[in-house]
């Protein structure tokens, strides 16, 4: 491991934005000095991750004024003693194609369950799914693997004291479909299955391909093994890796690429450690969503590939349900659209909102898509509840623009409130700028400087959400509240049920908050509290919606209760939803080819975007911050990127 100190480079490549962070020595300490997002440059048409990359390095070098290339282009490493080049270049990614595997198993909730526990925590795709159960007879079993040519056949299945006949059905389909298939494009095997059956495994495999052996991740019935399946997938993952460099075949990194999702469990771990609090960590991009739970000192990591709000939105609208995205939407709409909407996005990851309606249904997804994933795993994680909100979560780390990127502080930390449903008091910290990923690949060379960056917290204190229990009455005050400051002035206020407040608590502030909660509701799991609270870039939040969180069953109703949301978390009029985007849906219905007209690259103003008066241009408006940097020479202004809701 290197620990020589100098200043350290990290690029985190997404599949839309590339974000870049240079860490140097200030003070005897490592502190982000300088940071940079853009365009990523990894697939059709480029394909060359490093053109991209050095736009980015330039405008780091011109604020920093410093050099990082060579005259040939290259960069240098390590750093010159005339500060010429950087100590160390490293590299995360969510980007490129995720490795493909095939999981062979038994039973789909035993072994076959646990299976994908260990394929969560890796960037991956279940492209197939082979069992017993399936109904499949060996022919069609073979055919799957073929057809869907996997990068790995994930063999699982029987406990170590169990038969081994179940299983040996499973293998010669398996060895028919390698035989078959080119040596070059043959699929690596990974078993982790019935350790009797390790002879069987080899006899019928290692003359065909790389095979992997691990411990059972099912020794017994009751017992679930994952550390030794995990170990060789990460093994099998590096080798596919260093078969596809594809586009980042021009870097030189001093890490090699090191996934996103390392650094976010290496800090999740971090701080929940150091802090004994239970930390949930969130980022979705374009592809790829990332979430680690590190709850009552164990850490569960989930990688979704093809999930996301670009490239992975029609996946997410999949497995998480147009039905589920409609109700986040004030305005009539159909599974159909939404459908619609997400192939649309998938086709052109890069693009963002062009009006109030697109941003309804890029926020639905963001919503929806993080709900399904925090209740398919909430099971595996101590302290928090096996169903309903979220209980005991004292910290969030958001990642993504979708997240972190809407302009308004107080509109992200809604969208967190909305998309987790934490109780009682939880703090937000966000990463805009790629920290959290740096630091994870720093770790690996330079120990030191990890454990500086994380202990400086440099990450963006956004804010605190105190989220109440029950469910409110809209005619009835849900809490009451008493403000101290610290110059001893005190202001009390009501706060209605389904109402949100935002208190303009800047980072480095704190208050005293007490608050007596109404008929039926609870707070912190009390009638009332009394605490001394911190504030963030956007405040503190108090959400009196309720926890279940519940929406209005109908549009007409939604299309008042969440422009009236909005406009409480982000400090500006509510806006009016159009009449004409009540009507209900129908095959035939107007609003169906007005949608359709919007959806068309070269379609103007449809009739409803007519009804927005002059000067009441809600979309700009709020989308519009005025801390937003500008750089006269940069072609893709800040602006443009914080209104990008895709990694």
């Amino acid at each position: 491991m290197m620990e020589r100190s100098g200043s350290i480079l990290a690029a985190d490549f997404g599949s839309v934005t590339t974000r870049l962070v240079l860490v140097d020595v200030v003070e005897g300490a490592y502190r982000l000095v300088a940071r940079a997002g853009g365009p990523s440059t990894v697939g059709f048409p480029i394909d060359d991750a490093s053109i991209g990359l050095r736009r980015l390095v330039d405008e780091i070098g011109k604020r920093a004024g410093r050099t990082f290339y060579d005259a040939g282009g290259e960069m240098v490493i390590p750093e010159g003693m005339d500060r010429t080049g950087v100590e160390a270049f490293v590299t995360t990614a969510t980007a490129g194609r995720p490795m493909r595997v095939a999981i062979v198993g038994l039973v789909e909730d035993v072994s076959v369950a646990s299976a994908r526990r260990v394929l969560s925590s890796s960037f991956v795709e279940v492209v197939a799914t082979l069992t017993l159960e399936d109904g499949r007879d060996e022919e069609g079993r073979m055919n799957e693997l073929v057809l869907n040519r996997p990068d790995l056949i994930f063999m699982v299945g029987g406990t170590d004291t169990g038969a081994v006949r179940a299983l040996e059905t499973m293998v010669a389909p398996i060895r028919t479909a390698l035989q078959v298939q080119d040596a070059g494009i043959r699929p690596a095997i990974l078993f982790a299955g019935n350790s009797k059956l390790v002879p069987t495994v080899e006899a019928a495999f290692n003359d065909l391909t790389t095979v992997l052996y691990a411990d059972n991740v099912r020794p017994r019935m009751d017992v679930e093994y994952l550390d030794s399946a995990r170990t060789q997938l990460t093994k099998a993952f590096n080798s596919y890796n260093s078969r596809q460099r594809g586009a980042f075949r021009n870097l030189k990194s001093s890490t090699g690429l090191v996934p996103t999702a390392r650094g976010y469990a290496l800090v999740a771990e971090y701080i929940a450690r150091t802090s004994e609090k239970n930390v949930l960590a969130v980022d979705m991009g374009s592809a790829t969503t990332v979430m680690i739970a590190a709850f009552k000192g164990q850490v569960d990591t989930v990688v979704s590939a093809n999930y996301g709000l670009g490239h992975g939105a029609p996946n997410l609208v999949r497995q998480a349900g147009a039905e589920n995205v409609r109700p986040w939407l004030p305005f009539e709409s159909s599974n159909q659209q939404v459908a619609d909407y997400a192939r649309n996005k998938s086709v052109r990851p890069s693009s963002v909102p062009v009006n109030v309606r697109d941003l309804y249904f890029e926020q639905g997804l963001l919503r929806a898509g993080i709900q399904h994933l925090i209740q398919s795993n909430r099971h595996d994680w101590p302290d928090v509840g096996k169903q309903g909100a979220l209980r005991n979560v004292d910290l969030i780390l958001a990642g993504g623009k979708g997240m972190t990127g809407s302009g308004r502080p107080g509109w992200d930390l809604m969208l967190i409130a909305d998309a987790v449903q934490p109780t009682g008091i939880t703090q937000v910290k966000a990463d805009p700028y790629g920290l959290i990923p740096a630091i994870g690949a720093i770790a690996t060379i330079n120990s030191d400087a990890a454990v500086h960056l994380l202990s400086n917290d440099d990450l963006d204190h956004l804010g605190t959400i105190i989220s109440l229990e029950g469910q409110p009455q809209p005619d009835r005050w849900a809490a009451r509240i008493t403000v101290t400051t610290d110059d001893g002035e005190t202001f009390k206020q009501e706060i209605m049920g389904g109402e949100l407040l935002l208190l303009p608590v800047r980072t480095g502030r704190a208050i005293s908050l007490r608050i007596k909660a109404g008929r039926g509701m609870r707070v912190a799991g009390k009638g009332s509290f009394k605490k001394r609270i911190e504030g963030g870039r956007a405040g503190i939040l108090i959400d009196a919606r309720g926890r279940d969180l519940v929406l209005a069953s109908d549009a007409s109703a939604r299309s008042v209760q969440m422009p009236a949301w909005i406009a409480q978390a982000a400090g500006i009029a509510a806006h009016q939803i159009p009449q004409d985007w009540l009507i209900p849906v129908s095959g035939t219905d107007k609003l169906d080819a007005l949608f359709d007209e919007a959806l068309s690259a070269d379609a103007g103003p449809s009739e409803r975007d007519k009804l927005v008066k002059p000067g009441d241009d809600f979309f700009d408006d709020v989308l519009a911050d005025p801390e937003l940097e500008s750089f006269e020479d940069d072609p893709f202004d800040d602006l443009d990127e914080l209104r990008s809701l895709s990694k």
